[in-house]
């Protein structure tokens, strides 16, 4: 009995605590963000280019999985991590709202209602991912993939979204501003989500089948896998090999899925993070302080 009491009681004393850092050290959520993504890259090093106790071979084995990147930085880098940040994002952004409902500040009140609605589509964007079946629809409209018209939709798609978040920052800037905490996590994460999408957009811009005009994600992962994997010896062999089996089935190269998954959602979880810690000071600053 007294040992289960104990046990709770210790439960309860480090839940307190989390809260406590949540509260007062919300960044701490950025800090083992970073952490979990420098954890991913030892693994993937470890597994997929030195295959430290024939893990690679073994995560392999049947032929259907390829690489351990490949899969990590879908899942869990982002399912579920990127969706939990951007989910509770939204909801603290809405509590914000609600709050200054309540105090009648107006301005808090539709920053908070804004900022939430544009998280929201970024979740959207995410989750069920529209842009990728507006795609497709224009692709069974004859329109040549990623070619001119394709890409050019997808730019003024991103310009839209991303729009309505500029002009959050842009013309709330006073609601937040001289909260340093809140301000310098904004603009981090709006920084590193623009790497993201301006990858995302660009990497396979205007693509073609021609291999004298590849896209730029497959160029430049071509640059950062030759450092990883070519070294003249099995690991070159068993890339070069996965590659033939891809272009048989007419699907992107592991140079393009290395900047796809690797690159890309290393940035968008650190956008998310980035901008969870900004939500979160917000609405622990607007709360605690009395009309």
């Amino acid at each position: 009995m007294y040992n289960g009491a104990s046990i709770v009681s210790h439960r309860l004393i480090s839940m307190n605590r989390l809260k406590s850092i949540i509260k007062h050290r919300p960044e701490t959520l950025f800090y083992v963000t970073v952490g979990f993504l420098v954890l991913s890259y030892v693994l993937v090093i470890a597994i997929d280019v030195f295959n430290v106790f024939d893990l690679h071979t073994r995560w392999t084995a049947g032929g259907e999985r390829h690489y351990f990147w490949k899969h990590w930085f879908q899942t869990p880098v982002e399912i579920p991590t990127q969706w939990v940040c951007l989910s509770v994002l939204m909801v603290t952004l809405f509590l914000s709202a609600g709050a200054a409902y309540q105090r009648g500040h107006g301005d808090e009140f539709e920053f908070s209602m804004l900022f939430g609605i544009g998280v929201s589509l970024m979740l959207i964007e995410d989750s069920l991912n529209p842009r990728h079946l507006l795609r497709h629809q224009l692709r069974d409209q004859g329109f040549a993939n990623y070619g001119t018209v394709i890409t050019l939709t997808e730019l003024a798609y991103f310009a839209l979204l991303g729009g309505l978040l500029v002009f959050v920052f842009i013309y709330f800037r006073h609601v937040f501003w001289k909260r340093e905490k809140v301000r310098k996590y904004l603009i981090r994460g709006y920084v590193f989500y623009a790497i993201a999408v301006g990858s995302s957009w660009s990497g396979p811009a205007f693509r073609t089948a021609s291999e004298d005009f590849p896209d730029l994600y497959t160029v430049t992962g071509r640059f950062f896998t030759r450092i990883l994997f070519f070294d003249g010896g099995e690991r070159e062999a068993h890339f070069q090999s996965v590659n033939e089996g891809l272009e048989r089935t007419n699907v992107h190269l592991l140079e393009y899925w290395f900047m796809d998954r690797v690159w890309e959602e290393s940035f968008e979880l650190l956008g998310a993070s980035a901008l969870l810690v900004a939500g979160l000071a917000f609405f622990f600053w607007f709360t605690s302080f009395e009309d």
